[in-house]
């Protein structure tokens, strides 16, 4: 639920935490009872809770056996004080249990303490609660504490009365208690109560004389603590079992009876049972006192005392349903009661009244009391209880026989209803009493009596299967009678239920319910019953659905526990797979892989033998790679999962199993879905560990005639596999596909074979230094680990084209460039540990690590030059030596370096000086830019010659030789190169071996403590004075790094830095210096001291620097300047949102959220900004990080019960509860900025079914608060107290709120700010109605009449000074109301609100106040269309037509908007629309005349965008109105069919975007109709079909995309076969191809959807009936263009299509947006080359001709008159290049798409 939850972990072993307590004190005066000694002392002055605890052990150890007097003294003042749950009085408490010798001494002493403990006078409830929690303590698992309460046991007594009537008088004279000093007092009363009852029950028989005197006060006492409406529940409860064991005590074991009669002389009794309070709570103390036995054989009134007090609780329950308090009282009272059934087996009633049936209500029972007569009796959860039944023998059940049956009679009228309630707990009561009654029933079903479970069946019946209570009463059931007779009664369960677990909210039932079913009936059933009961019913479920994760998760789940139950399930099983193999369904598909997936696990398939063509002799191989290519991702994976996972590791893969893997990766390779792919990768995992297993079996078996190659074929799919991986490495490969081949070599190079030597060739180095510089990091670390696997020899040619000199790769990293920074580092690292000539050039270096040396020399070389020149100029550097290349590649080298080698080598010394150096004086260089107050937009003018341009707020100046630099580039070399330095010197602090931590002689440690010391102070100055957030973010890294070391340390003098500089911080925030950032968030500050105290915490697990430093930021945000509120709140937002500190911050939450809270009223915007931060922060910590976008509609983990929350944070109650107040209380409009924040907190509890029974904090009092708040002058706070008004309002409250709320509504006089605050809450109300609310009719009538009598609402916006605003709601809190509560508007009324919207809507004389109209007129044209929808069908076209016409535009769209829903084709917006299409139910057509055509043409002509959309959407959807459409916009025009076309055409090319896919899809139905006819028009079609091509690319909208999938979806067929003879052979040539770029286009759309319904259509027109991903379809489309006899001509156009898409962008240094990487533009999915690729190979397979004859060949074939027009169109710029490039001209490589070089080469192979 948040943040602050109960967390386990997973350490294994219990640990000893004392860090939650302090150390226990004892005062002075206390001293003197046991004296001084040395022990004593060193206890007192010990400053943590171990050392007490060790001196302690000291003392005892030290005593042994013999305990002097002073001693025993000591340890019982040192138990008294330590507080409950201390380490201390735990010790101490087992100490003594275990030792007898101290055990009397102690008692005694003890005894002495505690009466010492009661003389003393007190003045007030804090003094009582300190002694009755100390003495609570002695009773808590501490016999011997026992014994010394014993000793004195009538004085506590009598103290303890004293304590009750305090508490008592309190209340009466007390009248300015707080919410939380009542609670207080009441957990007093909680206690002082328990020791009572304690007393009551363990006193000695001698001593009864002397405590029953006192029970007149206690009596007296408690019955004020009974009758108080404040007292929690539980408190009374615990009253009412004093009561009942006091009356036992003082009187007879039988005078309980007198509770349930209601007779006492002195009339005390019946003064509480006039309260219901105090009867419940005294009814509960019967059943909780009194035996089971005794209330069965206890006769009142000759009825059984049991169903008496079952009556009467039930009767409380009905009576006081609307208090969740009583209700949980009940159930909780009830459940007690039905644990008693299982005694009443054998008893029998043989009374005359019972026997006959008569079993009447006495008169003195209340009206409403439960009536448990048979007659009247009906087990049916639809019937209200009381409601007589006149249906002769309805329960066939003898009530004269057993008791128990008249008991379950009762409970079961109050469990049905109840199994619904609102509250939680109720319900689980409730759920746990049907339990007990099934098991009753089903135990008098086996002694032969089956009439009351007839009745449980039909009951359950009749039970709503969407709710739980019928899961809940099924699972009951099955398991008390077991599966079979369930199933025998309801045969069709199984597959209801199955049917039922798409519901979430009845999701984890039906899953318990279905397992439960299934556990008890494969006890004893046979296979073929399993099979037909559960494993057909569960595949045809799964067949004929599209299933979510979570049901496929809970039908594999069931099958796996039926198979692992019983393996015979398979012989049926294995039939159904084969039966299901040969139809190609994708369903079916994935329930046999389920199947085998279950089976597979279970191993029950393991011994199987494989055979030819078949997988375990179960399913073919053509099966399992239709599902390797199927569209459902479910699928897919199940197919790879049950090739890949197996029982065993070491099982052998067979060749055939390997070829599904390859063939699997071919086409899953480029997936999407990042889920479907770290799923894929993770069974690739699996698959690789697997494979390196089973080879080593493998080869340990010898064939049959000793061979030993067994495993070739292992590698030989090793070699494969990696030659598939390096053939995805294509430059525009996307980044899936790239990723997952580079993460399938890493995992193929660590596979160990023996005599297994992997194949490398140049083209694989060429591959893997490309990816080097890949956009995406992760991608070059794969490609690193893989090159270095790879050969030498290979690395050291010169062919590639990737440079590996070390100068190339230095100059690289000073590229301004980010990502080729990054590049040069891992460039470096394959230097390193492959080439490392390359770095040292021939140098001999003798010192440790010299490759490590020389390449640290060479880059520190490099960054002092580039440092010079930013000394000079900021600006030069910036565009031609940024640091940070430099120090990136510093780091990466030091990340790597083995620190232990280096440690003693003086060089390597002074290189580590020198680089600290240089790091320090870069950071000083580029200081004049992270320091300044906006170094955003900073351009520091320290050089001349600069030529300052700031045209269009640019930003630029120029160099003296012309080259441009932005404020951009100069903020990316300051603050990356602050990141680097900060990045490098926390690893060298981390990692390098420190001289102060060496022993022996002098001179080893590579880095020294004043080194650290520098740096520390480096890393304090820079996080204090930066101001850029890349900055200090990365500077934070970095001295986390720093700490970590320093709190390790084992010198003192360094490991107590971090204290220090803790304690110096807080000191400068109490005194802020002027270097202190009171902006940005205190800028570097937070992170500052976060990365101290949550270093420590990770290091030493302590946070005792954070406790300190929290509670000193708490004191100085209460007390100190404005400034240091600021930083305060800044620091305590950092520390509360840090995830390291979550369990440590829990404490001071509560005080952190009233500073927040307190800080929303600052004079100052500073402090009021810094204090809305922490409140969001530590919003976020106590309800957890939201879940769902709509923050309105919070999940229910963002959510918590207003009864945890004040347990919390008790405080807070009082707090919010007193600001609200004022609010309510104040006359005046002042603005209060602290109520936001509380409504934002009300906002997020709801009420608890405890609420009330441990605490009187409830969420009830706010709710007239809140609504007082709906008077508030700002409209953001009566917004928000609506939002926060429903959920405080329990199931119960929910109609009376509304009739008090509409009540405010009828007085015409009201304020019309407060009136709109009461319609926002009444629109959130009716908007949240309850689920299983129920009015009655007199509510029901006084809501009506309410109702009417705020129709003047309505009637005011048609006077002279309307309000908008008010009308608007009441117009929303009208449709709800038709909404959700239809019975509530009678016909008088629906006829006021008609006239009044007509009158609204259309009346002529405009008002003086127009704020607001348009938006309230729309809805009420929306309003009125839903009435007239539901009430006057046949006036609804002449409102259409009048709407359409009307003067607002927000009318004409909301009559658009209201066909649009008639049409189905509109997005819901509001709740309006909403209602509106559920509601509407007329013919669209009834609508489509001429005069409602012409509307729609004017207004086309309306300058409203928005409009001319909706009415040209519309227009289209009639269908056949293209001349309607062409006439809007041209009146005198004659229409033909290519008048139509050329119209349409030019419309979509020169209209506004948001039209263009509405025109097109008017061309497609005009396309569509055209295509149907014999005779087309050739020409028409092929201009139709290029502007189709030219709509189909990835830079138009998916609107006109999915236009284009819809029009080829519903004609494909049609197009494919069109025989354009009227066309010339090129034009020919043009539309077929075309129209295949069409297909591919859309195949590779980065819209999965449009994508896969491409794919599925182009199989339909091919003649695939399998259902494929796009990947293997582009193959079949492939292929089918093979048969075409101008086959290698639509290759070629395909292989150099224009997708209109860059893939690869200019790199010109002048182009400001290439200093950070772009990656990939439009459609990142689209995969060019790999289609060049493919269709390279068919041009070959073709021709069948190889070399530069087939590109000479296919050269002059482009230039023929049939196609090359057509090439020029579709390939564009490719063309160009590609000829180019064959003749030899200069092309720049870096404007060349990569795959026309491709295209080249793979011809030329």
């Amino acid at each position: 639920m948040n943040g602050l939850a109960l967390r386990i972990t997973g350490k294994g072993r219990k640990t000893k935490n004392t860090f939650g307590f302090a150390t226990v004190t004892i005062p002075e005066n206390y001293i003197v009872c046991f004296g001084k000694t040395k022990e004593i002392i060193d206890f007192i002055e010990s400053s943590t809770v171990d050392k007490q605890l060790e001196v302690l052990r000291n003392v005892l150890n030290s005593v042994n056996i013999c305990f002097n007097e002073e001693t025993v003294k000591f340890l019982v003042f040192v138990f008294l004080q330590a507080e409950v749950k201390h380490p201390i009085k735990c010790f101490l408490a087992r100490y003594i249990t275990k030792c007898e010798s101290i055990q009397q001494p102690f008692s005694t002493a003890l005894s002495e303490a505690i009466a010492t403990l009661m003389t003393d006078k007190h003045t007030n409830y804090k003094q009582y609660s300190d002694v009755v929690t100390k003495v609570a303590s002695c009773l808590e698992n501490f016999p011997t504490g026992a014994v010394a309460v014993k000793k004195v046991e009538i004085e506590l007594a009598e103290y303890l009365k004293n304590g009750l009537v305090h508490i008592v008088n309190t209340f009466r004279e007390v009248t300015t208690l707080s919410p939380t000093e009542k609670n207080e007092i009441f957990n007093l009363a909680h206690s002082i109560l328990r020791l009572i009852l304690y007393i009551v029950q363990k006193v000695s028989s001698n001593n009864i004389s002397y405590l029953t005197p006192k029970f007149v006060v206690i009596r007296s006492c408690m019955k004020d603590l009974l009758f108080d409406n404040d007292v929690p529940m539980d408190t009374k409860s615990v009253c009412g079992i004093v009561y009942v064991t006091m009356q036992i005590l003082e009187h007879n074991p039988d005078s309980w009876m007198n509770i349930l009669k209601g007779e006492e002389k002195d009339g005390m009794l019946e003064s509480l049972l006039d309260n219901d309070a105090s009867r419940l709570s005294l009814y509960s103390a019967v059943v909780t006192v009194i035996p089971t036995n005794e209330l069965q054989n206890t006769m009142i009134d000759d009825v059984p005392a049991i169903l008496v007090l079952t009556d009467k609780v039930i009767a409380i329950d009905e009576r006081m349903s609307s208090d969740s308090t009583f209700s949980l009282g009940a159930a909780r009272t009830l459940l007690q009661l039905s644990k008693a059934l299982h005694g009443t087996l054998d008893v029998r009633l043989d009374t005359p009244d019972v026997r006959s049936g008569a079993l009447n209500v006495r008169p003195d029972v209340r009206q409403g009391t439960l009536d448990v007569r048979p007659e009247t009796l009906d087990l049916r959860p639809d019937v209200p209880q009381g409601t007589p039944d006149v249906r002769p023998n309805k329960l066939d059940m003898r009530p004269d026989v057993r008791l128990g049956t008249r008991l379950a009679q009762a409970l079961l009228r109050y469990v049905w209803p109840h199994l619904e309630h609102a509250a939680d707990s109720v319900r689980h009561l409730s759920a746990q009493a049907l339990a007990n009654i099934v098991r009753y029933c089903a135990a008098l079903y086996k002694e032969g009596d089956s009439s009351a479970l007839d009745n449980l069946f039909v009951a359950l019946k009749s039970l709503d299967s969407n709710r739980k209570s019928f899961y809940v009463s099924l699972t009951a059931l099955t398991f008390e009678l077991g599966a079979d007779t369930v199933l025998a009664r309801l045969p069709d369960i199984v597959a209801q239920v199955m049917g039922k677990l798409h519901i979430q909210a009845v999701q984890a039932s039906a899953t318990t319910a279905l397992e439960t079913l299934l556990m008890k009936q494969m006890s004893n059933c046979t296979s073929e019953d399993t099979y037909r009961n559960w494993v057909a019913p569960i595949m045809a479920h799964a067949a004929s659905r599209q299933l979510d994760t979570s049901e496929l998760t809970i039908l594999e789940g069931l099958l796996a526990k039926a198979v692992k139950l019983d393996e015979n399930i398979m012989n049926f099983i294995v039939p159904h797979i084969k039966e299901a193999c040969e139809d190609g369904a994708g369903h079916d598909l994935k329930c046999v892989l389920m199947l085998l997936g279950v089976a597979r696990k279970s191993g029950v398939i393991s011994h199987i033998a494989p055979q030819p063509g078949q997988w375990r002799n179960i399913i073919g191989y053509d099966v399992l790679q239709r599902a390797a290519v199927n569209s459902l991702e479910q699928t897919r994976i199940l197919s790879l999962s049950l090739i890949v996972e197996s029982p065993k590791t070491t099982e052998i893969f067979t060749p055939q199993e390997l070829d599904f893997v390859l063939y699997f990766l071919k086409y899953n390779g480029n997936a999407q879905a990042p889920n479907f792919r770290q799923l894929m990768l993770s069974l690739v995992k699996k698959f690789i560990k697997r494979l390196e297993d089973s080879y080593k079996v493998l080869i340990r078996e010898k064939g049959p005639q000793g061979d030993n190659n067994k495993g070739d074929y292992y590698v030989s799919f090793l070699e494969r596999l990696r030659a598939q991986c390096f053939a995805s490495l294509l430059p525009g490969a996307h980044c899936g596909r790239r990723g997952t081949a580079l993460q399938t070599l890493v995992w193929c190079g660590q596979i160990h074979m023996d005599g297994y030597d992997r194949h490398w060739n140049e083209d694989y180095v060429e591959k893997l230094l490309l990816h080097l510089e890949d956009s995406y990091e992760n991608n070059k670390a794969l490609a690193l680990e893989v090159l270095n696997q790879c050969p030498v020899e290979l690395l050291k040619s010169k062919k590639y084209s990737t440079s590996l000199e070390l100068e190339d790769i230095l100059r690289q990293a000073s590229s301004v460039k980010p990502t080729d920074c990054v590049s040069a580092a891992y460039k470096l690292n394959l230097l390193k540990n492959k080439l490392p000539e390359n770095i040292l050039q021939g140098e001999h270096c003798v010192v440790p690590e010299p490759v490590d040396f020389t390449l640290l020399r060479v880059l520190l070389q490099r960054l002092r030059g580039q440092l010079a020149l930013c000394g000079s100029s900021i600006l030069s550097a910036a565009r031609d030596a940024p640091m940070y290349g430099a120090l990136h590649c510093m780091k990466h080298v030091m990340d790597k370096l083995r620190a232990e080698r280096i440690s003693e080598d003086a060089t390597w010394s002074e290189l580590i000086e020198d680089i600290i150096t240089t790091c320090i004086e870069v950071n000083a260089a580029v200081a004049c830019v992270v320091n300044n107050s906006s170094p955003e937009g900073h351009l520091p003018m320290d050089m001349g010659g600069v030529d300052l341009s700031d045209h269009g707020n640019s930003g630029n100046v120029r160099l003296s030789d012309g080259r441009a630099v932005t404020a951009q580039m100069v903020l990316l070399c300051a603050w990356r190169s602050v990141k680097e330095v900060s990045l490098l010197l926390g690893c060298m602090c981390s990692r390098l071996v420190l001289a102060e931590e060496c022993e022996g002689s002098k001179g080893k440690g590579s880095l020294s403590g004043a080194q650290l010391r520098r740096v520390g102070r480096h890393f304090t100055a820079l996080l204090a004075s930066t101001k850029h957030r890349g900055a200090f973010e990365q500077a934070y890294v970095g001295f986390c790094s720093l700490l970590a070391r320093l709190w390790r340390c084992r010198s003192p003098e360094l490991h107590e830095l971090p204290r220090s500089w803790l304690r110096e911080l807080m000191l400068a925030i109490q005194r802020p210096p002027e270097e202190l950032c009171a902006t940005r968030r205190s800028a570097g500050l937070p992170f500052m001291i976060q990365a101290l105290v949550t270093t420590e915490l990770q290091v030493r697990g302590n946070p005792a620097c954070f406790h300190e430093c929290a509670a000193t930021l708490l004191q100085l945000a209460g007390s100190a300047d404005v400034t240091s509120r600021v930083h305060c709140a800044n620091v305590l937002r950092a520390l509360v949102r840090s995830s390291a500190l979550q369990d440590a911050v829990a404490p001071h939450v509560a005080p952190a959220l009233l500073l927040a809270l307190t800080g929303f009223e600052g004079n100052s915007w500073e402090e009021r900004n810094s204090s809305t931060l922490l409140f969001s922060a530590l919003t976020v910590r106590i309800f957890g990080v939201q879940r769902s976008r709509d923050y309105e509609q919070l999940c229910a983990r963002n959510r918590m019960t207003g009864r945890i929350f004040f347990l919390r944070y008790p405080q807070l109650y009082d707090y919010m509860l007193n600001k609200l107040q004022e609010v309510s209380s104040s006359q005046d409009s002042q603005l209060r900025p602290s109520l936001y924040p509380i409504l934002l907190l009300l906002s997020r509890l709801y009420p608890s079914s405890l609420e009330g029974t441990v605490s009187n904090l409830k969420l009830v009092a706010f709710i007239p608060h809140v609504v007082s708040c709906a008077g508030s002058s700002a409209l953001a706070a009566r917004r928000l107290a609506a939002r926060a008004l429903p959920p405080l309002l329990a199931t119960t409250r929910y109609a009376s709120h509304i009739e008090e709320m509409l009540k405010l509504l009828c007085n015409e006089n009201i304020k019309r700010n407060f009136c709109h605050g009461i319609l926002l809450q009444v629109v959130r109300l009716l908007d949240n109605k309850p689920d299983d609310l129920h009015i009655d009719e007199e509510a029901e009538s006084s809501l009506k009449e309410n109702i009417e009598g705020t129709v003047w609402i309505l009637r005011q916006a048609n006077g002279r000074a309307p309000c908008y605003l008010i009308a608007d709601e009441y117009l929303k809190m009208i449709n709800l109301l038709l909404w959700r509560f239809p019975t509530l508007l009678h016909e008088h009324i629906i006829e006021i609100i008609i006239n009044g919207l007509d009158s609204l809507l259309f009346k002529n004389e405009p008002p003086v106040i127009n704020s607001g109209k348009d938006l309230c007129l729309a809805n009420a044209a929306f309003l009125y269309f839903i009435i007239l929808n539901i009430y006057k069908k046949e006036n609804v076209c002449q409102l259409v037509h009048r709407c359409l016409r009307h003067e607002s535009y927000e009318v004409v769209l909301a009559a658009l908007n209201y066909i649009l829903i008639m049409y189905k084709d509109i997005d819901i917006e509001d709740t309006f629309q909403e209602h509106l299409s559920l509601v509407s139910n007329i013919n669209v057509q009834t609508l489509q005349d001429q005069t409602f055509f012409n509307i729609l043409c004017d207004i086309m002509k309306h300058k409203y965008l928005e409009c001319n959309q909706k009415a040209l959407k519309v227009l289209v959807l009639s269908g056949n109105t293209h001349t309607y459409i062409i006439r809007s916009k041209e009146e005198n025009i004659e229409i033909t069919d290519d008048i139509v076309l050329q119209k349409l055409l030019y419309y979509i090319e020169t209209e506004h975007d948001n039209l263009t896919h509405i025109y097109l899809q008017s061309l497609s139905n005009f396309l569509t109709k055209i295509l149907r006819n014999p005779v087309v028009n050739g020409y028409n079609i092929l201009e139709a079909i290029r502007m189709i091509f030219a709509c189909s690319s990835s830079d138009n909208s998916d609107d006109t995309r999915s236009v284009v999938v819809d029009f080829l979806y519903t004609n494909i067929e049609v197009l494919l076969a069109l025989e354009l003879l009227d066309l010339k052979e090129e034009e020919q040539f043009e539309y077929k191809a075309t129209l295949y770029c069409i297909l591919v286009m859309m195949l590779e759309d980065d819209d999965v959807t449009l994508a896969q319904t491409t794919c599925d259509l182009l199989c339909r027109a091919i003649g695939v009936t399998s259902d494929v991903i796009p990947s293997k379809c582009a193959e079949i489309l492939r292929d089918h263009i093979c048969k075409d006899k101008d086959a290698v001509l639509l290759f070629v156009v395909l292989a150099l299509l224009d997708f209109k898409s860059e893939v690869v962008m200019t790199d010109e240094e002048n182009d400001e947006c290439r200093v950070f990487d772009q990656n990939e533009r439009y459609n990142v999915y689209l995969e060019e080359t790999i289609w060049t690729r493919d269709a390279t190979e068919k041009i070959k397979n073709i021709c069948n001709e190889k070399g530069q004859n087939l590109v000479t060949y296919l050269l002059n074939l482009m230039e023929h008159k049939t196609y090359k027009e057509t090439i020029q169109k579709l390939c564009s710029t490719n063309l160009v290049l590609c000829k180019n490039m064959c003749s030899g001209d200069a092309v720049i490589s870096s404007v060349v798409n990569p795959k026309i070089e491709l295209f080249i080469r793979n011809l030329c192979i």
